[in-house]
């Protein structure tokens, strides 16, 4: 699988409580918003097929293929972000949250929220869960940049999964009849805006118009690149940077962010490769509960990660000595199976230490299985 299609499906790259690695790429940190009435959210039209096949992708706009947002290419959904300078720093006043922000979520619907993107996504349900529920899983990422209605949309969508990836995500994975297509990765729309990439049989296309970027291709990467002008421009094989507190890598030629570390307190530390802790000097990737506190080791250094920075409620939490970010002790996320387990129709899996219960055909789905719901 390439880097890219790893980045686009949150596979391990970004299951941080799992590998310990970075998660590509964001724009900053998400500010406080309420919830949304999302009914009248405007998304990218899939010409999806009947049967919910690999369907052409035709941006919103007019029929030209040009876009109604305006000169600048961005869309009316934008991505929540603060302020930037011209030298990339930020007010850390205003910036560092102090309570809840992902998007007015509670525990439960971020459990939905994760539940239903794994299931359209191939992805274990548990893992999703894990990931999210974990405020540094939100630093960056394909999905966790999307503006807050699109997630919430994924919540309160009564689609199945064409319903999250058309009404709400301007997303979409597939696996194309006959396998990936040659080349595995491509740019599509004018301007190039549709990141086309595949391995291993998953088909990934994603919006950059959604989070205010643009399409970029070498046939066997894609990836979605600033804006022109709105990025520096780099040489291929220029080192990583920090832009206050934003990680930038050079990808096609353009410095791209890819994580905004000030959403957990982190600090920004191109040589350590993404964000790091201030605290003392650390090795490995053992987690553990320091009060409310979740302990990492995050570039040689501790950090504590408050795990109510982005769910209300939440807190460490300790299960048979795995920590985790959760509001309950019921169950061990650590441990459960990857796939939930099946009650009739009921998908069963344990989000941040709480059994969440799933009716798959209240979802969009049929029934449940051995890979969740079906």
């Amino acid at each position: 699988m390439t880097s890219s299609t790893r980045t686009l499906l949150g596979s391990c790259a970004i299951l941080l409580a799992a590998c310990g690695s970075e998660t590509p790429p964001s724009v900053g940190p998400r500010a406080d918003v309420p919830r949304v009435d999302v009914s009248g959210l405007d998304a990218v039209g899939f010409d999806a097929s009947a049967d919910g096949g690999d369907a052409a992708v035709q941006p919103d706009g007019a029929a030209d293929g040009t876009d109604d947002a305006g000169a600048d290419g961005t869309g009316g959904d934008t991505p929540v972000t603060p302020d930037v300078a011209a030298d990339g720093s930020r007010d850390a006043a205003a910036d560092v949250p102090t309570g809840p922000t992902l998007c007015g979520f509670t525990p439960d619907q971020l459990a939905v929220f994760s539940v239903r993107m794994a299931l359209c996504s191939f992805r274990s349900p548990q893992a999703a869960l894990n990931e999210y529920f974990r405020p540094d899983s939100w630093e960056g990422g394909s999905i966790p940049q999307r503006p807050c209605p699109s997630l919430q949309c994924v919540v309160t969508t009564t689609s199945g999964c064409n319903g999250v990836f058309d009404e709400c995500l301007k997303y979409r994975v597939t696996r194309p009849a006959g396998g990936c297509p040659t080349p595995s990765s491509s740019c599509e729309g004018t301007p190039p805006r549709l990141a086309l990439s595949c391995a291993d049989g998953v088909q990934v296309r994603d919006d950059c118009n959604a989070r205010q970027r643009r399409c970029a291709s070498s046939g066997t990467e894609s990836a979605c690149i600033p804006m022109m002008g709105a990025g520096d421009t780099c040489a291929a094989g220029a080192p990583p940077r920090c832009r206050g507190s934003v990680y930038e890598t050079c990808v096609f030629s353009t410095y791209t962010p890819v994580r905004d570390c000030v959403l957990t307190g982190a600090t920004c530390d191109a040589a350590a490769g993404g964000c790091r802790g201030d605290g003392a000097a650390c090795t490995g990737d053992a987690v553990a509960c320091e009060g409310t506190s979740l302990r990492v080791c995050r570039g040689g250094r501790t950090q504590l990660i408050d795990c109510g920075r982005l769910v209300a409620g939440a807190s460490c939490q300790t299960v048979m000595g795995h920590a985790f970010c959760g509001t309950a002790t019921e169950c061990d996320p650590t441990t459960a199976p990857a796939y939930g387990t099946c009650d009739g129709n009921t998908l069963v899996t344990c989000a941040g230490g709480r059994i969440h219960r799933f009716v798959c055909s209240e979802r969009g789905f049929i029934s449940c299985g051995a890979m969740g719901c079906q």
